[in-house]
């Protein structure tokens, strides 16, 4: 996966496959459907182990920032 501001062009990780950000509302459960309603953030990571020869490599990796407080 590659990131960067204007254009993706450095390296954070190849095992890296999927990136997800998901703004949630203050109870960490509703999705928020205005930028001004989020007060957590919910990533999702989803990395291709390398170890796993026949079956499905892939886990996704699940975490919570609260970015506001009231």
């Amino acid at each position: 996966m590659n990131y960067g501001v204007t254009t993706p062009d450095s390296l954070l990780a190849p095992e890296i496959t999927g990136l997800r950000l998901i703004g949630l509302k203050a109870d960490g459960v509703k999705a928020a459907t205005k930028e001004a309603d989020i007060q957590c953030l919910q990533i999702e990571v989803t990395i291709q182990l390398p170890r796993d020869g026949g079956g499905n490599g892939q886990r996704v990796v699940t975490s919570w920032a609260w970015i506001r407080s009231w």
